[in-house]
């Protein structure tokens, strides 16, 4: 009996220093996330899970500065290149149902791509030879030449873009030779995506990924899809001007270039972020080899390895983490997985600031329970901390 009792108090005990640390960690990101949002040095969602339960998650800032709407949990935000893993997940999935090789030339799918013998693998790490390329000075996303109307507003077709490296002839032929980060080679995956299955990307997305996994605040960005979103608005900060809204090449309203998906044009939450690190990890989407295989960084002819895998930044030695980031608009998206630590860390911001990346660091420290040092803040900061204070919208769970 008093072994028993002895063994109730020991776990006891052990509970209460576990929730007790549990909410020290809360506590620390808290005051870190209120004191960048006081200070102007932050305007977004963050949520962090440690063992799959969510310690923290809260909305900060404006969604809609004019309207004065405050940001929510479930304010829809452009992810970024946060969508790449999206499309390498499609791609994985197509694969385990038998329509894709990892090892098929790109130009089985995508004839009209003769020059290179690129594969959907070296697409997937950026290691194709297949790079992105500017039009007189300004990215392809925004060229207007050779465009099609849609909905009234001219955009960029894939027909395009795919005419555009049909001329092109890929830098390195003994792939793969060198990682080169490649926005064009995941829109052809994107293509690659919706003449097998017989769908658009949008569509495809949406029904074998945000559906599963009830993430019902994402989306890819289309006028149908966007309908009626009370999406996240993104702001530069002046000090004499205050808040001025960044002007969006393609947001609901604008949708200058819509059909180039797959590398951006997902929308979504940090819940939703959320829920699909955590399907992918419970065999929800892939099985646990394909999923194994997406994280495993990339071997280069030369023997050296690359950081990237299929999809995802990653890093299994020695650190044990994998992750994304994007940004695009001053729109800024983080989604990271420590798996020795069981940790995943999600945010999205809607105001361009530098101390964006010093939050992650330093809530990776907190979740490692180690210091965090002070943040300096800028000029620009020093002179707005006392002015265009923003409402604060906090514990919105919906």
């Amino acid at each position: 009996m008093g072994v028993q009792k002895l063994l109730i108090t020991i776990t006891f005990f052990s509970f209460s220093i576990t929730f007790f640390q549990a909410q020290t960690k809360t506590q620390r990101i808290d005051s870190l996330v209120r004191y960048m949002y006081d200070n102007n040095m932050f305007s977004g969602t963050v949520l962090v899970a440690e063992k799959d339960s969510i310690i923290y998650q809260k909305a900060y800032g404006w969604a809609n500065y004019e309207t004065k709407d405050t940001l929510k949990l479930n304010t829809p935000m452009p992810i970024a290149s946060i969508t790449k893993p999206f499309t390498a997940t499609a791609i994985l999935m197509l694969i385990e149902q038998g329509k894709l090789k990892l090892d098929d030339p790109v130009s089985k799918y995508l004839p009209e791509i003769t020059g290179t013998n690129a594969t959907i693998k070296q697409l997937l790490s950026h290691t194709s030879g297949i790079y992105d390329f500017n039009y007189h000075r300004k990215p392809w996303r925004y060229i207007k030449k050779d465009t099609n109307r849609v909905y009234g507003i001219k955009v960029i077709s894939k027909d395009w873009v795919l005419s555009y490296y049909a001329k092109k002839k890929t830098k390195h032929h003994n792939l793969p030779e060198k990682y080169e980060y490649s926005n064009g080679g995941y829109t052809m995956l994107a293509t690659i995506i919706e003449r097998v299955s017989g769908m658009t990307y949008r569509e495809y997305i949406a029904s074998e990924i945000f559906v599963p996994l009830e993430m019902k605040n994402s989306f890819v960005l289309h006028p149908e899809t966007a309908k009626n979103k009370k999406i996240g608005l993104s702001y530069r900060l002046f000090p004499i001007f205050g808040m001025k809204r960044v002007e969006h090449h393609y947001s609901p309203d604008k949708w200058k270039s819509m059909e180039p998906d797959g590398d951006k044009h997902i929308y979504s939450t940090v819940q939703d972020l959320f829920k699909y690190e955590k399907g992918l990890r419970e065999g929800k989407l892939i099985n646990d080899s394909t999923f194994e295989m997406m994280l495993t960084p990339t071997k280069l002819n030369n023997d050296s390895i690359s950081d990237y895998s299929l999809g995802w930044v990653s890093y299994p030695i020695p650190y044990n983490l994998y992750y994304h980031t994007g940004s695009v608009e001053k729109y800024g998206a983080l989604l990271e997985r420590k798996e020795d630590k069981e940790v995943t860390i999600v945010f999205v911001r809607n105001m361009e600031n530098k101390h964006f990346w010093d939050l992650w660091g330093r809530v990776r420290n907190i979740m490692n329970d180690k210091p965090i040092e002070p943040i300096e803040k800028t000029l620009i900061e020093k002179l707005t901390s006392s002015k265009f204070k923003r409402k604060i919208f906090i514990n919105y769970t919906n």
